[in-house]
């Protein structure tokens, strides 16, 4: 689940930095 999000985090931003960070928030959430 949270793969697909990064993924799709990845696609829809322009920087994978943010994506990743993101993807960390979520790792933290879940």
């Amino acid at each position: 689940m949270a793969t697909l999000v990064a993924w799709r985090t990845e696609r829809v931003l322009p920087t994978p930095s943010v994506g990743m960070a993101v993807l960390w928030g979520l790792r933290f959430l879940a």
